[in-house]
Parts: C-alpha cells; structure tokens; sequence
C-alpha cells in the first residue's frame, strides 16, 4: 500500500497532519494559496532533470483526462495569472473587439483588460452582479445586457468560482460538455500541488494563435512545445499533479461531502455570531468550499479601536497602492497617504485599510489566517473549510470578530450567554456532520 493509499485510512483528527501547515496558525484560507500535502513534495530527484519529458508527458495525460480534455490541448502554466494573460495578450485584441466580463471577475482577469484596453484600444463590458445573488439573477443580467444592446462580443471571460466572492458559477467542468475555447485554473488550491503549478486548456482551433509569454525554443512548434520550453525553469512541480490528483481521489474527494455541509453552517454561523451577511441569497449551490461574509459593522469605529496601530501603519521602503486583494501591502504605505492617518486623528479610515488591518489583528493577535477583502464598499472575510479544518477553529474566529467588534458601553457589545448557546448549537451540528458524513 502506497502512502496516499495509508493516507486515505487516516481518521478525520488526523488530517491536518498529512499537510505542511503551521501548530501555531489556525488556518482557514486554503481557497487562496492551498495547503501542500506532504507526499507532494517527495518527488524523485531523476523526474527533475532536464530528461523530464516522459513524465511530464504522463503528467499531462493524467491531468488532461481527469479535466475531460485530450492530452495535446492542456498545457502547464505557472499560475492562473500567466494562463489568463498567454491568452488574452496572444489574441491581439484592438479598437474593433469588445472583450465581455463580470463585476465578480478575478482581480487579475480585470486588470488585465484594463492593460489591454488602455494599450490597445479594445473595449471592455463590464456586467455589473448586484450582491447578495443567485444563479438565477446572474443569468437575468446576462439576458438584460444583451436586451439593451446589439454588440457581439470578441470575447468572454467568466469565473468558474469567483475569488473574492467565492460563488460557485453554473458551469460543469468537463471540457467535452462545457466546450470552451480557454480554460485556466490553478492546481495548489484543489489538487493539492505545491503553488506555482497550472494548467492552461486551449481548444484545438486556437492552438496557433496561442503562445507563451515569453519567446523561446518551442516557437513555430506545438503548443506543448512552446510552453513546456519557456526558458531555464524548474518544471518539478508540474511533476507533483498525478500524486496531487491521486490524493484529490482518494483522500479529498471523499471528505467533500462533510467539507461542503461544514461550510454551509459555518458560513451561517459566522454571518449570525459576526454581524454580517452572506453574498448569496439563499442559494447554496453557489457555495462549495469557500464563502464570503459581508461585515458592514467593520467601521473606523469600532474593529479600529482594537487594532493596535503597528499593526496597520508602518515606516514606508516604497510608496506603491494598497490593495485589499493584498492585505500585507499596507505596511508599504507611504506615511504621506491619507489613509494612513491614525484613527485618533479624526479621518475617516477606507475599506482597504480596514480589511488590511483587520486581516493583520487575526493574523498576529489571534493566530487565525483568513481572506479579507472589500465587497461592495464594506470589509469582508472569506472562509475556506477542508478536512483538516474543525468546527471550534471557526469558533475561534467568531469569538475574534466579536471581540474586535465590541466597543465599550457600546452598540457592539454582545451577550455572552447569548453567544454561548449559539456556540453550543453550531458545535452540536457539526458534530453530527462529522458523525452523518463520515
């Protein structure tokens, strides 16, 4: 019996130990970068040569087939960012193309059809999504857009699972039956490969009209050829998929059901015990393993007051924009930014800095890693739950939003014995998941 084999025996308890994560983090944030199981990292030194390719061939037949494609239309790319940028900068979009997204789109996905807009003129339809949704209301605003105008798009780029909103959009992956022209994803987050591994599908048609980023020895060859050849680079870690997609069989999969139960009432829970709400509307296909609460009570005011300022506001090395999409950026503000000016000081403090201060307090005060963002001008947190995950460390972190919610003699105050039999209840329930599922 192989080790992923043993793996898969490994009761519930025990699955945080399969993985390279932190004792001292409570880690809640596998939606953004993933966590390594630790049988991806063994890989023999022999695969890793340069007289790689039988492997990465059989790599690539692995993956191909688990996605439903065929072997010769799936490449490997680095991460989804360089996947969605070999497509849209080898399509030469100009001022005549009209490229169509969504307001829920990948921060990347739209900052990279504003570069192209800007450089080459292509116009950009953006279908805004109102927020909370469902499926149903995301297809009416497709079917208003296209009532009110007559324009046909060049290209579409969708979201299969929003980033930041983390909605589940109608689409069924099995390129045979969704049949798209171009598909990217990355592996670390749901095939348990190290980061920095990603697989590009491009439909046969298009193979000549795609190329890499960068130039080098597989140009004017096959698509394989010019991707699997961008220059010196360490290919071993598209190396890790089958053992990635093996563990996915045959560990991951089969805790899904309990996984997806835990997130539904947990998300509910958290919305309940944090003052916040969910983005969808009562519609919980749109949820599978991630979820993004919406916490309007995240003002200046109140989460502020707890958040040492260190924690937020540091010496400035170089004066680049706060994203909200990159919390740890806010300790490269420049001291000069308005948005950096301390609560004392009167100003009002923006949602970026906010969600970067608040994603710092539970970080570095209370040990728990999370997303959070801004959605809809209000500071927000998304949640991810896989099997090493336990139903008291999202409690951990409801008691963590309480308490940097509450504000003396305040609105914000809670009741205790209120809160703890919620706790209980939610406990309670998840139990019965563990005990139902598995």
């Amino acid at each position: 019996m192989d080790q992923i084999s043993k793996d898969a025996l490994a009761p519930l308890q025990d699955h945080r130990n399969l993985f390279s994560l932190s004792r001292s983090v409570t880690y809640l944030n596998h939606g953004s970068v993933g966590a390594v199981p630790y049988h991806s990292r063994s890989i023999d030194i022999h695969q890793c040569s340069m007289k790689s390719d039988p492997y990465m061939a059989w790599a690539l037949r692995q993956l191909a087939g688990f996605i439903g494609a065929e072997p010769q239309d799936v490449v490997f790319v680095e991460n989804a960012t360089a996947g969605t940028n070999a497509v849209l900068k080898s399509l030469q979009l100009g001022p005549q193309d009209v490229v169509l997204t969504i307001s829920l789109a990948y921060t990347v996905v739209t900052i990279t059809l504003n570069c192209i807009q800007d450089l080459h003129g292509a116009a950009v339809h953006e279908i805004e999504i109102p927020l909370p949704t469902t499926s149903a209301e995301i297809v009416r605003q497709f079917e208003l857009y296209f009532e009110m105008t007559d324009v046909i798009p060049t290209v579409a780029v969708f979201d299969h699972i929003t980033s930041v909103s983390a909605l589940v959009l109608p689409v069924e992956l099995d390129m045979k039956t969704l049949d798209p022209d171009f598909y990217v994803t990355n592996c670390n987050k749901w095939l348990f490969t190290p980061r920095g591994c990603a697989l590009l599908y491009v439909k046969r048609k298009h193979h000549r009209k795609i190329s890499p980023l960068s130039t080098s020895y597989g140009y004017g060859h096959s698509l394989q050829a010019q991707f699997l050849f961008p220059g010196t680079h360490d290919r071993s870690l598209y190396l890790t998929t089958p053992a990635g997609l093996k563990f996915y069989q045959s560990v991951a999969h089969a805790t899904m059901p309990r996984n997806r139960a835990l997130l539904l009432l947990t998300a509910n829970f958290l919305a309940q015990t944090a003052n916040g709400h969910l983005l969808t509307d009562g519609d919980p296909d749109m949820l599978a393993l991630m979820a993004t609460i919406a916490l309007p009570k995240i003002t200046s005011s109140t989460a502020i007051q707890r958040v040492p300022v260190h924690q937020y506001r540091s010496m400035a090395l170089c004066p680049i924009p706060l994203s909200a999409q990159h919390p740890d950026w806010v300790d490269y503000l420049p001291l000069t930014d308005p948005r950096s000016v301390e609560p004392e000081g009167g100003a009002k403090m923006s949602a970026e800095v906010l969600a970067a201060a608040l994603h710092k307090t539970l970080r570095e005060l209370y040990g728990i890693e999370v997303s959070c963002y801004v959605v809809d001008g209000q500071v927000a947190i998304r949640i991810s739950v896989q099997s090493y995950n336990r139903a008291d460390e999202f409690v951990a972190l409801a008691m963590a939003m309480v308490e940097i919610q509450e504000t003396e003699g305040g609105d914000g105050e809670v009741d205790r014995d209120e809160m703890k039999e919620v706790v209980d209840v939610y406990l309670a329930d998840a139990a019965e998941i563990d005990a139902r599922v598995l």
